[in-house]
């Protein structure tokens, strides 16, 4: 049977509110990102400068986070649409508005924004879904800094240890690489303010080479 066109609007209009409440939910967190990124970094009122990458996308994830999207917005009109009952309507727009809210959540989490502070003592970087959601590495324990090309496009930073070093305490080992014998930072992808201050702030407060 062919959709009729108010049928097609009320299509269309769940659509628009499932692309909304992405964008809603996403500005929401953006307006608290650079709050959290700086955490209680700077109380010794020492240098530091904070800068915003991005994760490498787990696209994977994106795509199941849009069909929770396209799922929860067919739901949502199927329910408001093919019952007569006014609260089995509305517990099914909640339910649909839940699950948009999910994949909205989702699709953020999958490409989310990492904060990473640098400053005199060393390095830290913050991130706001997975665990754990911080670790950090000081520039005594640190040999060298080098951005390490993984697969065809990605590129790692990885703070790669003196000699016989050994594992540094309170870093997440799953970060280590055994291949370039350090610790896996950051991807370095869309920094702001830009690549070139991030690799030079790398350079200045470490002391130490950024070999590329």
């Amino acid at each position: 049977m062919a959709m009729s066109f108010d049928t097609g609007l009320q299509l269309a209009g769940v659509v628009v509110a499932a692309a909304g409440t992405y964008y809603a939910f996403r500005q929401y967190r953006l307006a608290h990102t650079a709050q959290r990124e700086r955490g209680d970094g700077g109380r010794d009122g020492g240098a530091v400068e904070f800068f915003t990458l991005k994760q490498h996308p787990d696209a994977t994830g994106k795509v199941v986070a849009w069909c929770i999207l396209a799922v929860s917005a067919v739901f949502g009109l199927w329910i408001t649409k093919g019952t007569e009952s006014d609260t089995q309507s509305a517990i099914g727009a909640v339910l649909a508005l839940a699950g948009m809210l999910f994949g909205a959540r989702m699709l953020d989490s999958a490409d989310d924004t990492i904060g990473v502070e640098l400053n005199e003592a060393g390095m830290v970087v913050r991130r706001h879904y997975e665990r754990p959601r911080e670790w950090r590495i000081a520039w005594a324990q640190v040999d060298h800094v080098a951005v390490v090309h993984k697969y065809s496009t990605e590129r790692v930073v990885v703070a790669v240890l003196k000699p016989n070093s050994g594992f540094v305490p309170g870093m997440p080992q799953e970060r280590y690489s055994s291949r370039d014998g350090g610790y896996e930072m950051c991807d370095l992808r869309e920094v702001k303010p830009s690549e070139e201050a991030f690799l030079e702030a790398l350079r200045r407060f470490s002391g130490r080479d950024v070999r590329t």
